[in-house]
């Protein structure tokens, strides 16, 4: 008797080209059929590997332009059940179908793949990209919880600086902790890497948040230097900078070309919680009658994963953009994008979250606002 292992089918059921594998295994694994017939996703989509935040393009190098490629990726399935995929199929297609809910969630992909709704009749069923109606519900997986268990280490190698740096000598630490996720925080939110001085410098005016930052330098070993009358902090030197920009993934451009450094995403909860703290007490609103919470960014990636790293902690929270922006006088002709939590999910991020700055506002909220699935 012969194990069948692999096997290919052609116009079958509806797919035009078919590849099976791994038919000895408990479970049996469909990827998607070439030539239009499958059910993908776009490659810029998230997912949660191994408990981290990733985009598909991202889980592996060399992509072929049309194939398959071995991809060992360990995703959450139905009830927080974990599975292991063996293959991603690549390939080129005519058509996408973007989809966006009204809190700004979205997914892209083919024609076929299936997404889960509940229909007018409450009914769960999974529905095509192309049949999803405007009254359809779409289910948003607001309970995954998927957060790594151990502290990621800092593989950084400190170069030492040219004679004419200035800056204190620093010791870099070797695995990434909650300090260092509020440290970049409140870079992301309101930080800047000075080329000419080798500096980092963070704006904010409030002296909650400055005494923070003091607190975080002095558990780093660094110097602060803070500017009462700009708002601006000055933290150590140009070995510190190099270290910092080591954290950013190298990534020390304007405000919009900012991202979620990859190590946040790949730390665990408590580091998140931290980071999400800072970034949304530097550069956030919290409404005087304590209705809404919103965080402000010119990045379309970091709005982004900050939505989705909100939801992995339960808080439902509603994407939005504009095409331009104000500030005081002058007019900014680029997106800017909001993130608003509003109802229910404010008390969540309290309670999940906090604030340094933000005392919550006890409120009876509307649960009619708050309408997504599970």
């Amino acid at each position: 008797m012969h194990k069948l292992i692999e096997l290919e089918l052609s116009n079958f059921r509806g797919w035009k080209h078919l590849h099976l594998v791994d038919l000895d295994k408990k479970g049996l694994c469909a990827i998607n059929g070439i030539n239009g017939g499958g059910k993908c996703l776009e490659k810029d989509s998230y997912l949660y590997n191994n408990n981290t935040l990733t985009k598909i393009v991202d889980v592996s190098e060399n992509w072929n332009p049309s194939g398959f490629k071995e991809v060992f990726l360990r995703l959450t399935a139905e009830n927080g059940r974990k599975v292991t995929t063996s293959h991603i199929f690549s390939e080129d297609v005519d058509k996408i179908i973007k989809l966006t809910t009204n809190n700004g969630f979205s997914v892209g992909g083919t024609e076929d793949h299936g997404i889960l709704i509940i229909d007018k009749d409450c009914r769960f069923k999974f529905k095509s990209l192309s049949s999803i109606k405007d009254d359809d519900y779409i289910c948003i997986d607001r309970s995954q919880n998927s957060f790594v268990d151990g502290y990621p280490n800092i593989e950084y190698v400190q170069d030492e600086p040219s004679i004419c740096c200035s800056g204190l000598a620093f010791n870099p630490p070797k695995v990434f902790n909650e300090q260092m996720a509020a440290m970049l925080g409140y870079y992301i939110a309101n930080g800047s890497y000075g080329k000419r001085k080798n500096r980092i410098s963070i704006s904010s005016s409030n002296t909650i948040l400055i005494n923070n930052m003091k607190v975080l330098s002095d558990y780093l070993g660094v110097e602060i230097k803070t500017d009462i009358n700009y708002g601006n902090s000055s933290i150590g030197g140009v070995w510190f900078a190099r270290f910092m920009k080591y954290l950013l993934d190298g990534n020390i451009k304007t405000a919009r070309d900012k991202t979620v450094p990859s190590i946040v995403l790949k730390s665990p909860k408590s580091c998140q919680i931290n980071f999400l703290r800072a970034l949304i007490d530097c550069d956030g609103y919290y409404s005087k009658k304590g209705d809404t919470l919103e965080y402000y960014s010119s990045s379309e990636n970091i709005a982004k994963v900050v939505h989705l790293m909100l939801l992995n902690f339960g808080i439902v929270s509603r994407l939005s953009f504009n095409e331009s922006a104000k500030i005081g006088s002058k007019i900014y002709n680029h997106k800017y994008w909001t993130v608003a939590i509003r109802s229910n999910n404010i008390d969540i991020y309290f309670n999940k979250i906090g604030s340094l700055i933000y005392e919550k506002k006890e409120k009876t909220r509307n649960p009619n606002k708050d309408i997504i699935p599970f």
